[in-house]
């Protein structure tokens, strides 16, 4: 199955992405944060990515939904610390993802913080993933979801707002949503 989402989903990401322009990012203290876009198939066999939502009890995005990640610690690269946060948050562990490929770079909103997008492709079924963070997730989100590619738009229309800006442009970017159909919100 990975190589179907390789085809379907991280090529097609990787020349959506070949249409934006390449800036180099400053070093001005901004915060840097792995963010990990994760292809799987979901029951179905069709193409998805896990998103998952914040628990309530976090003093930052509390409730909203986002792709899995955080800090990237010092000395640690991006690919690095999404593999860790996907271990810690999710209880997904490195040996079942393929990659991590970078994808793009998406500033938070009126924030000095910036995320590093990697998309990675487990092998694992919708089913383990789940499985996985009932067993070994920190309890830093209250909910994971599989979400089909076909799904995407009633995905961003159900949850609307609740969606943090950089996860939203990370599908943007990646050719899972559209921008067009998102700013006529």
């Amino acid at each position: 199955m990975p190589a179907r989402l390789d085809g379907v989903l991280l090529d097609r990401a990787r020349a959506n992405l070949a249409a934006f322009e390449r800036r180099p990012l400053p070093d001005d203290g901004r915060r840097r944060a792995a963010v990990a876009q994760v292809m799987l198939p979901d029951e179905a066999g069709r193409p998805s990515f896990l998103i998952t939502r914040r628990a309530a009890t976090l003093r930052k995005h509390t409730g909203q939904w986002a792709l899995p990640g955080g800090r990237i610690d010092a000395g640690e690269t991006a690919e690095q610390a999404a593999l860790r946060e996907l271990q810690e948050e999710v209880g997904l562990p490195a040996a079942t993802v393929e990659g991590p490929r970078p994808l793009c770079i998406v500033e938070h909103p009126g924030s000095r913080v910036s995320d590093f997008g990697l998309a990675l492709v487990t092998k694992l079924s919708a089913e383990a993933v789940l499985a996985a963070y009932q067993a070994g997730g920190n309890g830093e989100y209250e909910q994971i979801r599989v979400i089909a590619e076909a799904e995407v738009a009633a995905f961003l229309a159900e949850v609307g707002e609740e969606l943090v800006p950089p996860a939203r442009e990370f599908l943007v970017r990646a050719g899972l949503a559209n921008r067009e159909a998102e700013s006529s919100r």
